[in-house]
């Protein structure tokens, strides 16, 4: 655990985490946490910005997240995210297309950020945790977060994953990371690669 400044702390052990995200005294009001890790004099000019962050389902607790939730479930069930499948892969198919006449792309420009997989793996609960390995088994991962707030738009996100993952591998087989290392993001809050530049020939 590490404190990120007046009122806000960071957790990156899984079993911190995953309990917290799951602790009811815990609260997701945080937008006005967030101004005070600003300058004084910079705070007015975000107030407005935390306002309406305060008005997200994101930031809101129970009882009114809970009766928001409940409105919203049937929109962002299984059932509804699978019927999209088709849209899914025609979207992918398109986003493909101009790949097939690159010799490199920016996977995370191209396909990523249209297509969001916020991926979050810790050594203490997964052997290999920094390695990509998509036949990992008892993957209870924090992606998606827990609790009440667990990401209500997790099967869409999970649909596109799947969708954009195994079309580049049947399309693109022979695709290879163009850099010695992907660049990551310096943002704890959505961990993820800012730049995934790979050779597609």
């Amino acid at each position: 655990m590490w404190t990120g400044g007046p009122g806000t702390w960071a957790i990156f052990k899984y079993a911190d985490c995953s309990s917290s995200l799951k602790d009811p005294r815990l609260s997701a009001k945080s937008t006005g946490a967030l101004l005070l890790t600003l300058p004084a004099e910079r705070r007015a000019e975000f107030a407005e910005l935390a306002q309406m962050l305060g008005l997200w389902m994101l930031f809101i607790d129970a009882p009114e997240h809970s009766r928001l939730r409940k409105l919203m479930n049937k929109g962002f069930s299984p059932a509804v995210a699978e019927s999209l499948r088709p849209q899914v892969e025609a979207i992918v198919d398109r986003m493909l297309e101009p790949l097939r006449h690159a010799s490199e792309a920016e996977l995370m420009h191209e396909i990523a950020h249209p297509l969001p997989v916020r991926v979050i793996h810790d050594p203490q609960q997964f052997k290999d945790a920094c390695r990509l390995n998509l036949a990992r088994l008892n993957n209870a991962h924090l992606a998606f977060g827990a609790g009440p707030h667990f990401c209500i738009g997790n099967q869409l996100a999970r649909l596109e994953g799947q969708v954009a993952i195994l079309r580049i591998v049947q399309q693109f087989p022979r695709m290879r990371l163009a850099a010695q290392r992907p660049e990551w993001a310096p943002n704890m809050g959505l961990r993820g690669l800012k730049s995934l530049p790979v050779a597609v020939q």
